[in-house]
């Protein structure tokens, strides 16, 4: 009896080693583990673009000068439109058919053929000047988003949208595409850069 004891605790010994090489064999190394744990974490911050060219001293700048060429194209059109009309006004004096009317009425044409082409450049130019002015400011956001970002610390920043409400009484499909195409939901003020970011390209601007 004594014998059959024995070897029952013989057996499970036995098995209680077996099991505890087979955990140390199959279980997660030290290596592995320690890999894991050393995953470096990342920081985000958040940045509105609305908010930071509205704070941006040289958008100011840039609209003004946009706007004063806008005021002198359009000074240039109303001259060429008052001449046309006072050459019109001749017109109406001169006896048709007379060599004279004839050169006054093509003079009125190359007038408005003038005035019509200069009137369609004047509108190209000012839409890709305005173009040209709002890819430049956006670069220079950048570019000063991942200064501060380097600077601080942060690994990524996100433009942020989650205080900008969407309106009531949209469509749905226009609802709906509102509320897919948001990227920031919620963000802790200690991460939203955007004041220190407008601040320091103000700063930069105005040295």
């Amino acid at each position: 009896m004594t014998e059959q004891r024995t070897w029952r605790w013989a057996a499970l010994a036995c098995v209680a080693m077996s099991m505890t090489f087979f955990l140390v064999r199959t279980g997660p190394s030290a290596d592995a583990t320690s890999t894991r744990l050393a995953a470096p974490t990342t920081s985000v911050a958040v940045l509105n673009l609305g908010k930071v060219l509205e704070a941006r001293d040289e958008r100011t700048v840039r609209e003004g000068e946009l706007q004063r060429e806008i005021e002198s194209r359009e000074a240039t059109l109303k001259q060429m439109q008052e001449e046309r009309q006072q050459l019109v006004a001749v017109l109406d004096t001169l006896t048709r058919g007379t060599p004279e009317r004839e050169a006054k009425v093509e003079e009125a044409v190359r007038k408005q053929a003038t005035f019509e082409f200069e009137g369609n450049l004047a509108e190209r130019l000012i839409a890709r000047q305005r173009t040209e002015m709002q890819l430049m400011l956006f670069n220079k956001i950048k570019d000063a988003a991942k200064a501060y970002a380097d600077a601080e610390g942060f690994d990524i920043v996100l433009t942020s949208d989650h205080e900008t409400q969407i309106p009531d009484g949209m469509p749905a499909n226009e609802t709906n595409a509102a509320i897919l195409s948001r990227r920031v939901l919620h963000a802790n003020e200690r991460v939203d850069i955007t004041s220190a970011v407008a601040q320091r390209m103000n700063n930069e601007f105005n040295r």
